[in-house]
């Protein structure tokens, strides 16, 4: 249950493991256990034991503006928490399901700038040329794309973002080995 709490004069504490909500109608107390989140408004007041309490429990607390837009946040840091996400984004970020992921975001990607282009064309008779010329190019980008066999994202993307045929950036296994790469980079300029 989402708690939103927008009255003026509203205050919520703590009771034991409840909410207590209380107001000029009345007091009414809430267990813990059924709140997913708690929406407080302008003209709110919350106790830091209610705020523990939120925390504890992993519920969220959201503070909005009169529209609902929320102004800020407070959450957990325990397991399934954002901090937990972005750990879990970092670690994906190195591994290699990230290099297949990003190949198959940006091939569909270009798969519908393929696709824009022709249904612009197939309305235009002009420039038909310059149409099939583009969708081929894209194909071509796209059988690069695939064609990339990295283990780790920072391998490819400088590849990726402007297909650069010197590697003047070191791979992983590069950066283990420097001087592998550096070896590499005599042997080019030789």
């Amino acid at each position: 249950m989402e708690l939103i709490i927008h009255t003026f004069g509203t205050s919520i504490s703590k009771d034991y493991n409840s909410f207590v909500i209380t107001n000029q109608n009345g007091r009414k107390k809430l267990h813990c256990d059924g709140v997913t989140s708690i929406h407080i408004g302008k003209g709110v007041q919350i106790t830091s034991d209610a705020i523990m309490l939120a925390i504890e429990n992993e519920i969220e607390i959201l503070f909005v503006d009169k529209s609902g837009k929320n102004n800020g946040r407070v959450w957990s840091n325990k397991y399934g928490s954002v901090s937990t996400i972005r750990k879990g984004q970092l670690s994906f970020t190195t591994s290699k399901v990230a290099v297949e992921w990003i190949k198959t975001i940006i091939t569909q990607k270009i798969l519908n700038q393929q696709a824009l282009l022709l249904a612009i064309s197939s309305s235009t008779s002009s420039g038909l040329n310059e149409v099939d010329k583009a969708v081929s190019r894209l194909e071509d980008y796209i059988i690069k794309i695939q064609g990339l066999k990295y283990e780790h994202l920072h391998d490819i993307s400088a590849t990726i973002r402007g297909w650069c045929r010197k590697r003047s950036i070191p791979t992983h296994s590069e950066r283990l080995n420097p001087s592998s790469f550096t070896a590499k980079l005599a042997l080019k300029s030789a």
